[in-house]
């Protein structure tokens, strides 16, 4: 049985993801704003680290937030196994500067037996929609644990 369970996730909520398994997850810092079955959110502080030469939030950057917020909603299915991202389509929208928040938002749309559909966006605080993606993530021999 996976530690990263529905409850687990759930008790991790307003917390900065620096208990989460991946490096880049914790280097990232976002905090887990929602969690329930198929869905997650979860907010990031736009830092000078994460920009590009102009102070805008990285392209490469949004792609990583939200394929990990997309692997996290996994989670909340409750599946032992690891899921790993076969693809990631993302169409950029619109930019956020350093110093603000974004609102990363995902949903699996079918979980299948072997691959996970699943679909994301990042929103501005306002709720300007600056990105969105889709993807499909497949079952690792990977046990969660």
């Amino acid at each position: 049985m996976s530690v990263f369970t529905l409850d687990w996730l759930k008790n991790q909520i307003g917390k900065e993801t620096t208990v989460s398994p991946s490096p880049f997850a914790r280097w990232l810092k976002g905090t887990l704003l929602e969690v329930e079955v198929g869905a997650v959110k979860v907010a990031f502080e736009i830092r000078p680290e994460m920009a590009n030469p102009m102070g805008i939030l990285h392209g490469g950057v949004i792609a990583g937030m939200l394929d990990d917020v997309l692997g996290m909603a996994t989670l909340t299915l409750g599946n032992s196994h690891f899921y790993a991202t076969v693809n990631l389509a993302l169409d950029y929208l619109a930019s956020a500067k350093v110093g603000e928040r974004v609102i990363v938002e995902a949903k699996i749309v079918r979980n299948g037996k072997q691959i996970i559909h699943a679909v994301g966006e990042i929103n501005s605080e306002s709720g300007k929609l600056l990105a969105k993606a889709s993807t499909n993530l497949a079952i690792t021999p990977i046990v969660l644990n």
